[in-house]
């Protein structure tokens, strides 16, 4: 079926990224080389995808530094300001960069467009909860508190077949020295509680993740 579409039809981006995805990276890459190779210019050149493709290739190679700015070609060439900028935030991130990445994620909820764009919509809470774990890192536990809310807030309005994600066994886990911010807190955390559990971790900031050392508090 696939060899019997035009090859401007193919969906060749979306195996790529899966073949990347499963570390097939040489039927990775000898799709991307068909896809150039069979795939007329002009089409290509109109085509946002083929930067995801590329970067998710790069990525699974380990090339981090190159996926990244395969997708900052997605504004570069394509204009879209807003679409890689999750997938740049969680570069670089994977780069230990907290401060890029930190304005990465803040830019893509911060644009208007990422607000209206089905496709882009179930990245909120994900950015949302990554703001949260890289504000808790540099210690602003204010901005953390903010975000958490914010993912919190999100989560309560989850679709039914969601929900069980959501459930008191699910914990929103802040990286605070002490509780006392949670007066602090929006209302839709402090409204969770106790049904969602604020535990005191020394390491990562996580969603339910039950097997770690932790401080339960209440």
């Amino acid at each position: 079926p696939f060899d019997s579409l035009a090859a401007a039809s193919r969906p060749y981006n979306q195996l790529i990224m899966l073949r990347a995805m499963m570390g097939e990276l040489d039927e990775a890459r000898a799709l991307w080389s068909e896809y150039e190779r069979l795939v007329p210019d002009g089409v290509r050149r109109a085509d946002v995808g083929r930067w995801y493709a590329l970067a998710g290739i790069q990525e699974a190679e380990g090339d981090l530094p190159a996926a990244l700015e395969s997708l900052r070609n997605v504004y570069r060439v394509d204009h879209c300001e807003v679409c890689s900028a999750y997938e740049q935030g969680r570069l670089l991130e994977r780069m230990d960069s907290v401060d890029a990445a930190i304005e990465a994620f803040e830019r893509f909820e911060n644009n208007t467009m990422a607000a209206t764009v089905n496709f882009i919509l179930e990245y909120h809470p994900l950015a949302q909860f990554r703001l949260g774990e890289l504000y808790s890192t540099k210690g602003d536990d204010e901005a953390a508190i903010e975000a958490f809310s914010k993912f919190v807030e999100m989560w309560r309005e989850a679709d039914a077949d969601l929900q069980p994600h959501a459930s008191p066994n699910r914990w929103v886990c802040l990286q605070l020295d002490h509780v006392g911010h949670l007066g602090n807190a929006h209302p839709a955390v402090q409204q969770s509680v106790p049904e969602i559990e604020l535990i005191v971790i020394t390491r990562e900031v996580v969603v339910g993740v039950e097997d770690q050392e932790e401080i339960r508090t209440r």
